[in-house]
């Protein structure tokens, strides 16, 4: 018991036993029964003693709405590709996160190039990327360049052959 509220006669209760929260069907509220009575008299030795009952609905807060976590070391894909049309699959290292039941939803936010100048270039956006960074089992990004990919049909570059930074958010659900 953290406090009691005398006003209107309401216990706060806190609890860090994640086996309380069902992770895959959440329960917010919970039914609950308390019965008084005294340890020295109990009912059934003294049968005059008065006893209570109370019965009310435990309200569960969200403990992923403040989360803690942070990104992990991510390792880059190699070999490096040379137009090859062979997909380039980017394998994502889950972010950590506490408390631990919480879940992370991933996405591509931004893809730029290392070489950063004037000549109009076309960078690779999230969108071109087969997304499965939210599959559990292997989150992944893919993607593959051939010579079409670096050069229109007039010669001009099109996708510079270059080191790109992809940037990954994540976000955890019922966080706000």
């Amino acid at each position: 018991m953290k406090t009691f509220d005398p006003s209107n006669n309401q216990i706060v209760v806190e609890s860090v036993d994640p086996s309380l929260i069902d992770v895959e069907v959440p329960i917010d509220t919970y039914p609950y029964k308390i019965h008084g009575e005294f340890a020295t008299y109990p009912k059934n030795t003294f049968s005059t003693v008065t006893t209570a009952d109370a019965v009310g609905v435990i309200s569960f807060g969200n403990q992923c709405l403040e989360p803690t976590f942070s990104a992990t070391s991510q390792t880059d894909i190699t070999p490096n590709d040379r137009y090859s049309g062979n997909n380039l699959v980017f394998t994502l290292n889950p972010f950590s996160i506490s408390p631990a039941n919480c879940k992370i939803n991933y996405s591509c936010v931004s893809v730029v190039g290392a070489v950063t100048d004037d000549t109009p270039i076309v960078t690779p956006a999230c969108d071109e990327f087969t997304d499965n960074l939210n599959n559990s089992a292997s989150p992944t990004l893919t993607r593959s360049f051939d010579i079409d990919d670096y050069r229109l049909p007039n010669g001009d570059i099109q996708v510079r052959p270059q080191e790109y930074t992809v940037m990954i958010k994540g976000t955890a659900e019922k966080s706000g």
